[in-house]
Parts: structure tokens; C-alpha cells; sequence
């Protein structure tokens, strides 16, 4: 038989087992030990902080038959705590107004309130996430609030207050739950770990606390999971949990310090291809930059970190605080904020990343760097450094070609030439036998076999531009500086040349270019070529557009239709 979750075994039995929501129990105990408590009640916060569990006491307390007088803790010993425990309780119903939102539910539960209880003191009616209820719903429901009957009881739970209508507010007695806080849930998993006889260290304690947020279903649900380790550590317990490692974390920092674009993608994508959880990197990155914020304006030692930093990392975020701009900390947190809640939702999780970073960079430092690159690759692939290989082998090239055609000699009598562009950068080192006329022809089906591969690198090539193909390299401009930092990382190159590959059988390598490097005359061509696209795309749509006129024999409507 499976072992019952920690979280439903150590879910509190009395009052005095709950931990944290001090201002709800003192008043649930004074209400429930003097009798005087209300026909409805509403508990409201975020998931996992105790609204059901609350919901429940209220249930054995005011149903236990061996209740202390003046004393608002059940006994847990009678037969109706007993009941309520297991689950078991007639009298006792919960319902989830999630999947049970409709009038025809709360007509069928209004019939139930007005059956007296057939084996408890009081009827109680638990209704979860109570918000999702219909307006219908909440009107039925009203009318048995209004006019309560004195053996039921209403406890509603919702995790949206703000969705509750007033006139359901005004009928209930009021309660807003708050996460527990931390040294209080921190003691409550060391409590767990001692009754399941679990060896934890401090620090791993506080990280578990750390990463629950101040939910302790979460929290308790962590402790259940690492508890399968034969030796806990911090560093097993983050490789258990998916856990980033902290080296990610504090150089992405380092290098927003220093406007180093090219290795805070490359740690993103580190990230991603690691299979760590994009968002959780994205929380570590702000409580960092959070933590560094507070360095600057208080005293180390009245910083509080709770264990969650080990000491190298501790040492390097109180190094990089003391001359990291805080203007740039806060547009970053800002920005990091910002773009996550706006791609919620994109098939590419890691983009929301990229563009907070990008957005707040320092652009003459991304110009430098631009710059610096594109210099650097045309210092590699120029005469002066790959072309004296290259001239002792022309000859026995042309020796071997003597006898074809002489048209063939002539382009190998011209030699590499130091270009002024990068589009032109290339030494021609061998021909391919497939012409750029066919590699522009058959370049959707090698964005199809990238597209299996990379989906977002097969899409960001869709806004590219073919330029030219000299020699066995193909020249791909791109509009942006971070279009080109994607196709010119040696990763998404070998899946491109890996592709072409595929389609062509035989080796051709691939040169990013930006278009603004290009000269006037490059750049009219460019322009053209696009022009010349969507005009065949127009074409295609314009000609779809009169098959359908053909085949119904009329305009069809494209109006939408207001149902």
C-alpha cells in the first residue's frame, strides 16, 4: 500500500498544530470556545496556506462530542471526529465549485441544508474556490445565507476575493489568509523531518522554506519529495529539484554588469538546454538582483539570506554589489517582470529573457562588441591568413583542370580578394555543384528540417534574406544584432549546415550578416528580393482568392459573423 503524502498525514488536527494565521485562529478559538460562532464564514488567499484546513476544524470543533467546555479544540478521539477525519462525514460536505459552478448544484445543496443533520450536531457545507460559481449560482446562494437555518453551516474558501460578489461578503464573517512566514514554516519542516526521522542541515531546511514561497502544502510537499534521498545535502537536494546551478545565476549578473550580451544568451541557452525550468531562473535572477539592492543600502549582516546562498555565492553577489548600478538592478528587474507576464503564453519561454536583457543593455556597447565580432571573423577568414594555404594548392588545381573547359580557369586567375563587407568576407576555398538559385528554390524544405530540430531558430531564419552562396558558404543577412548573435552561435550553425547538408548531399557552410553592414547597393538588392517575395505571396493569395470565386461562383463573404 502506497505511504500517505506527508502533507495529508501532517495536516493539522487541532488549533495549536496550525503554524502561522495567528489573527484567523485566535479568533476561530474565542468564537468556537464561547459558542458564538457564525453561520458563514469566507477564508480567502493564495493556494496552500490553509483555507481548507481551517474549514475542517471548524467542522470537528463545533461537532465534537467530547469537546472541552470553553476549550475550542476537538478531541479527535469521538466518533464524529473520527468521521470528519476519514473523510467519511454524511453531515459534512465539500463541495469544488470549480467543476460544480452551476445553479442546478446549489439548488440541489439548497435541498440538503434544509434536512437536518442525520448523524452530527451542525451541518457544514465547504465550498472551495467559491469565486467560480455563475451569477445564477451566487443568487441561489444568497437566498440560503440570508436566511440561514440554525443546524447549517457555510465556509467558503477562495484564492480570488476580488471575485466575490459584496452582497456574498456582507452575509459572512471575513478572513484574509497570508503566507506563512518564513522562521514559522522553517520550524514546521524541521518538525516533519524529526517525526520521519530525516536528517536535514539548517541550510537545507532553509532552502526547501526558501523555495515554497511561504506555501506550506508546497513546502511540505518539497520535504516529501527529498525525503527519498539516502543523504540529503544542499546540492543533492537542488539537483533533485531541478535547481539551476548558482555559477548560471551569478555570471548572467556579472556579465549584465558588464554588457556582455553574447554570454548571457549563451547561459540562457545553457539553461534551457539543460532542462532547468526557464521561469524558476528567472525568480533566482530577481531575488539576486534583490538581495545585491539591499547590500548596497544596509549593513551586510542585517541582510538576511536564510541559508538559500552559499558562501561563494554569497561572496561574489556582496563583490558585485558594491559597483553594480542600481538604476540598471531595477530596469532589469523591471524589464525581467515586465516581459515574462507578456509571453506567458510563447512557444519559446526562454524569449522573455532574452528581450529583458536586451532591452536594458547599454546599445554603444552592444555596437562595440558588434563591431569586434564581425572584425574578428574577417581578420580569420581574409587572404592574408587563409589564403597563403590555399595559393600552393592552385596550382595542382589547375593542372588537374587543364584539360576541361577554360572558362573554369578564370575564376581561380582573380584569387581571393579582401572585400569591403562581411557579405563579401568569404575566401572561396571549393565550389559546391548546387547553384544559389537552388538553394534559394529549395530553402523552405531546409527551414522544414531545421524546423524539426529548432523550432525557434527555424522561425527566426523565415525573417532572413538569402544573399548569395560564394564558394561553399551561403551568406544569410539578418536585420538584427540579436537575429545575428542566434544564427552565428556554433550550435544553431552546425543544425543549419546540418540541414543544408541534408537537402543538397553535400557540405555548405553558412556566414550570418547584418544588413546594415552591407553597402547602398547590397541593400537595395536585399530590399528588392523582398519585395520581389511578397509580391509572389500576394499572387499566391490573390490566386487562391479567384479559385474560390470559380468553385462557388460568387465573392465569397469574408465578413464574421455575429452569431
Amino acid at each position: 500500500m502506497a505511504k500517505k503524502a506527508f502533507y495529508r498525514t501532517y495536516r493539522p488536527q487541532t488549533f495549536s498544530d496550525v503554524y502561522g494565521q495567528s489573527h484567523v485562529k485566535k479568533t476561530l478559538e474565542n468564537a468556537i470556545s464561547s459558542g458564538t460562532f457564525s453561520h458563514a464564514y469566507l477564508f480567502s488567499g493564495p493556494r496552500g496556506i490553509g483555507k481548507t484546513t481551517f474549514a475542517r476544524l471548524i467542522s470537528k470543533s463545533i461537532n465534537c462530542e467530547k469537546r472541552k467546555e470553553n476549550s475550542p479544540e476537538p478531541c479527535n478521539q469521538c466518533a464524529a471526529c473520527a468521521e470528519i477525519n476519514e473523510g467519511g462525514a454524511t453531515d459534512v460536505l465539500e463541495m469544488d465549485a470549480a467543476s460544480h459552478r452551476g445553479i442546478d448544484e446549489i439548488r440541489s445543496l439548497r435541498e440538503k441544508v434544509r434536512v437536518s443533520p442525520l448523524r452530527l450536531k451542525y451541518k457544514v457545507f465547504i465550498i472551495d474556490e467559491v469565486h467560480m460559481l455563475t451569477k445564477e449560482a451566487f443568487d441561489a446562494l444568497l437566498k440560503t445565507l440570508e436566511e440561514p437555518h440554525a443546524h447549517s453551516v457555510f465556509i467558503l474558501a477562495t484564492t480570488e476575493f476580488e471575485k466575490i460578489p459584496k452582497t456574498i461578503m456582507s452575509r459572512c464573517q471575513s478572513f484574509s489568509l497570508h503566507k506563512i512566514p518564513f522562521d514559522e514554516l522553517s520550524a514546521y519542516l524541521q518538525k516533519i523531518a524529526k517525526s520521519e526521522k530525516i536528517k536535514l542541515g539548517s541550510e537545507v531546511i532553509d532552502y526547501i522554506t526558501f523555495l515554497s514561497g511561504g506555501y506550506a502544502r508546497d513546502a511540505v510537499s518539497l520535504l516529501n519529495q527529498i525525503a527519498t534521498l539516502e543523504k540529503p545535502t544542499l546540492g543533492s537536494v537542488k539537483e533533485l529539484l531541478g535547481v539551476p546551478a548558482s555559477e548560471y545565476v551569478t555570471l548572467v549578473i556579472e556579465s549584465a554588469q558588464k554588457n556582455d550580451m553574447a554570454t548571457i544568451l549563451d547561459v540562457i541557452q545553457k539553461v534551457i538546454s539543460k532542462g532547468y525550468d526557464i521561469n524558476q531562473f528567472a525568480d533566482l535572477l530577481l531575488s539576486r538582483l534583490r538581495f545585491m539592492l539591499l547590500l548596497k543600502y544596509q549593513e551586510s549582516d542585517s541582510v538576511s539570506y536564510y541559508g538559500v546562498l552559499d558562501e561563494s555565492e554569497y561572496k561574489t553577489l556582496k563583490n558585485l554589489s558594491a559597483s553594480f548600478d542600481e538604476t540598471h538592478a531595477t530596469k532589469l528587474m523591471e524589464a525581467i517582470t515586465k516581459y515574462q507576464q507578456l509571453f506567458v503564453d510563447s512557444p519559446h519561454p526562454e524569449l522573455f529573457l532574452e528581450m529583458a536583457f536586451l532591452s536594458t543593455a547599454d546599445k554603444k556597447s552592444l555596437n562595440d562588441q558588434q563591431s569586434k565580432l564581425i572584425h574578428s571573423s574577417k581578420t580569420e577568414d581574409s587572404p592574408e591568413k587563409k589564403g597563403v594555404e590555399k595559393k600552393p594548392q592552385k596550382p595542382e588545381k589547375e593542372k588537374e583542370r587543364a584539360e576541361n573547359e577554360k572558362k573554369e580557369k578564370k575564376p581561380k586567375e582573380k584569387g581571393p580578394v579582401v572585400e569591403k563587407n562581411p557579405a563579401q568576407k568569404s575566401t572561396v576555398k571549393k565550389t559546391v555543384s548546387a547553384s544559389f538559385k537552388e538553394v534559394e528554390k529549395k530553402w523552405p524544405k531546409v527551414l522544414t528540417i531545421i524546423q524539426k530540430e529548432n523550432y525557434s531558430l527555424a522561425g527566426l531564419l523565415k525573417s532572413s534574406c538569402l544573399f548569395d552562396l560564394k564558394g561553399d558558404t551561403l551568406i544569410i543577412v539578418l536585420d538584427f544584432d540579436f537575429h545575428f548573435d542566434r544564427i552565428d552561435d556554433p550550435k544553431n550553425k552546425r543544425v543549419i549546415q546540418a540541414a543544408l547538408e541534408s537537402e543538397f548531399n553535400e557540405p555548405i557552410l553558412v556566414q550570418p550578416v547584418l544588413l546594415s553592414h552591407l553597402s547602398d547597393e547590397e541593400q537595395k538588392k536585399i530590399a528588392n528580393q523582398k519585395k520581389v517575395a511578397q509580391t509572389k505571396k500576394k499572387k499566391v493569395v490573390e490566386e487562391t482568392y479567384n479559385s474560390a470565386v470559380e468553385v462557388f461562383g460568387s465573392e465569397p463573404d469574408l465578413t464574421v459573423g455575429t452569431g
